[in-house]
């Protein structure tokens, strides 16, 4: 074939390849930065737990209302239990807990039909927090 038939060929085959290369890479850095959001968000609402149960020992169920609110507000859908909170003998006034946090963060590339086969990304954090006295309302 001549030159003059070949015109143009480069940039077909260049946009081919480019496509096939930025696709898989944007759907990688977007789930990234689905996980990096979920990380974020709970270790957040992590942090607020510690607070209320250092105010209020026996806030727990404030506590996980207060996670799950934090969740939501960074655009992480919280499904089940996500607090886990635990003593060292009683979990009373004066004692250390140790609150864990945790949440699946769904890929946001993933198509619906391949989701069996791709699980959701467990996130976690943990703190430990001095539970104190219920504050007199």
């Amino acid at each position: 074939m001549d030159e003059a038939g070949e015109r143009g060929d480069a940039v077909i085959e260049w946009c081919g390849i480019a496509a096939v290369i930025l696709v898989p890479l944007v759907a990688l850095i977007v789930s990234c930065a689905a996980v990096q959001q979920g990380a974020l968000a709970v270790a957040s609402a992590a942090r607020e737990a510690e607070r209320i149960l250092s105010v209020d020992a026996g806030g727990a169920d404030a506590a996980e209302e207060v996670a799950r609110v934090i969740l939501r507000d960074a655009g992480v859908s919280p499904r089940g239990r996500i607090l886990a909170v635990s003593c060292e003998g009683a979990c009373r006034p004066g004692a250390l807990a140790e609150v864990e946090a945790s949440v699946d963060v769904d890929l946001p590339i993933v198509p619906a039909f391949v989701r069996g086969l791709i699980p959701p990304v467990r996130v976690s954090a943990r703190g430990v927090a001095l539970l104190g006295e219920e504050v007199a309302r």
